[in-house]
């Protein structure tokens, strides 16, 4: 809850759903591919998946889905296909998450990549944009 400043507009926000992540120890953002996803929908209902892509496995896809008043539902499998801009941001995304059959069309609005350097001699050079967007989602 708060404001959002954009431009000479102020925008009030109230109790909006959101989703936050924390982990501990080193992050090696260069070593594998990942969709991370965060989706509230109109009906009440939340879905969080992540699908990984590190070199030499098979992908892993986790996350849950939650209906409003239901219990929390595990996800088995989470796949993403995804499309880059020229810029090489991601521009739409398709998940499929099970159980549920569910099919999620990711429409994106906008972009808040952070900039991130690999630090220290033998990271020298790597670069990743850690593409945030905020987007539109069907189901």
């Amino acid at each position: 809850s708060g404001t959002v400043i954009i431009g000479d507009q102020t925008h009030t926000v109230d109790a909006v759903a959101g989703q936050r992540d924390h982990s501990w120890g080193v992050r090696d953002w260069w070593s594998m591919n990942w969709v991370w996803s965060a989706i509230h929908l109109d009906d009440g209902s939340h879905l969080h998946g992540v699908d990984i892509r590190i070199p030499g496995m098979p992908p892993i896809g986790i996350g849950y889905s939650q209906r409003a008043d239901e219990p929390l539902v595990e996800l088995q499998s989470v796949t993403a296909q995804y499309a880059l801009g020229a810029d090489d941001l991601p521009v739409s995304t398709t998940l499929n998450l099970q159980p549920g059959d569910i099919e999620v069309t990711v429409d994106i609005q906008g972009h808040a990549p952070v900039l991130l350097v690999a630090p220290g001699d033998d990271g020298a050079g790597r670069v990743s944009q850690f593409p945030r967007a905020w987007a539109k989602v069907r189901t």
